[in-house]
């Protein structure tokens, strides 16, 4: 979502309501995991979802009549 060089247009129109192009690819890793390459250890990294994007998820919600709790619980399995 909103890479335009990937056919995304520069704004996003949920029913009558035009939300401004995000300025970057929706794209966060929320959990990380690998091997330390000389120890072999596991290591899990986990990053909450950057304040721009959960702002844009709320905008989107109120857009399309929607509650941003059930965004949030549609990402709890993932963040």
């Amino acid at each position: 979502m909103g890479d335009t060089l990937y056919g995304a247009s520069g704004q996003l129109q949920v029913g009558n309501v035009s939300l401004a192009a995000l300025e970057r690819n929706f794209l966060h890793a929320a959990k990380l995991g690998f091997r330390q390459p000389r120890t072999g250890q596991a290591i899990h990294l986990t990053a909450p979802l950057p304040a721009d994007l959960r702002d844009y998820l709320a905008k989107l919600a109120a857009a399309a009549g929607d509650s941003s709790a059930r965004i949030d619980a549609a990402l709890k399995g993932f963040l």
